[in-house]
């Protein structure tokens, strides 16, 4: 059986294009191998207390209690930046936001030796995404200052878009500003440029409709399985989702299947208190 099992994964790795997914939450990352219709292996890469996690091809970090953390492939050490709530990569650029609302910059490039750039100060930040910052008093757009782009209770941001989850609802900004596209309060919200969606009302929803279309977007909400919410999605070949209770979800398309069967694949992770979710490839 074990030999079967070993020579699956093996054969796994070898045949179908592979990602990952990195899972933060109290009892640290995991690591989870993706196939487009199958959740494989997964594995604790490091232990900590996790309150964020971003990831790229060349970086990965995470938010503790202690220090930001920062992966560039040799395994994680601390950055020096100090406690965080949330953490983002745009390109070789890393963003951290601390609990006192101190927002700094550092160049993970390992051309410079410079430590980290402070930019300002936000209320509570909450998730980055590319350069915008989703936190208590609004949407920033982050660089080597911070420019406010409005909207109070920002709980995610989307810089695809941009989209904005909130306390009253889900936004779009638009050249007149930020217009309501769904009532109701919604924690996260994930765009690529070609599809849009965020977890509202404890359900996960999918933006329908609205730009070349003509008609105004609608957010649909998708069945999803068993009853927990989930709290973290993000893209890969396909949709990811995870819930605080450590259960993975994959939306595999028909057309990246080996059976043409396309649906929702699940996987306990056994994990608790799980607070975000990055994906590669």
């Amino acid at each position: 059986m074990g030999e079967d099992a070993a020579e699956e994964r093996n054969l796994f790795a070898r045949t179908r294009e592979q990602a990952a997914a990195y899972v933060a939450s109290d009892l640290g990352v995991v690591r989870v191998d993706l196939g487009p219709d199958r959740i494989g292996e997964f594995s604790l890469v490091e232990r900590c207390s996790a309150r964020g996690v971003a990831a790229s091809d060349a970086l990965i970090t995470v938010a503790t209690p202690d220090d930001v953390l920062l992966d560039r492939g040799d395994g994680f050490a601390d950055a020096g930046f100090g406690a965080a709530t949330a953490v983002g990569i745009d390109g070789k650029t890393v963003y951290a936001g601390a609990p006192d609302g101190a927002v700094g910059r550092l160049d993970a490039s390992g051309e410079s030796a410079g430590g980290w750039t402070s930019v300002g100060t936000v209320e509570e930040p909450r998730r980055f995404d590319g350069l915008l910052l989703a936190a208590g008093d609004g949407v920033y757009r982050v660089d080597d200052g911070l420019e406010s782009l409005g909207l109070d209770g920002a709980q995610d941001a989307a810089a695809a878009g941009p989209y904005a989850a909130t306390e009253d609802g889900l936004f779009r900004l638009t050249d007149g500003g930020w217009r309501r596209e769904h009532d109701g309060a919604a924690s996260v919200v994930v765009a690529d440029g070609e599809r849009a969606h965020a977890v509202g009302e404890a359900r996960v929803l999918e933006r329908v409709g609205g730009d070349s279309t003509g008609d105004a977007a609608v957010w649909e909400p998708l069945a999803t399985p068993g009853s927990a919410r989930s709290v973290d999605l993000a893209y890969g070949a396909c949709l990811y989702a995870v819930t605080e209770s450590g259960e993975f979800l994959l939306a595999a398309q028909e057309e990246q299947t080996t059976d043409g069967q396309g649906g929702w694949r699940t996987r306990t992770l056994g994990i608790r208190g799980v607070t975000g979710l990055a994906a590669l490839g």
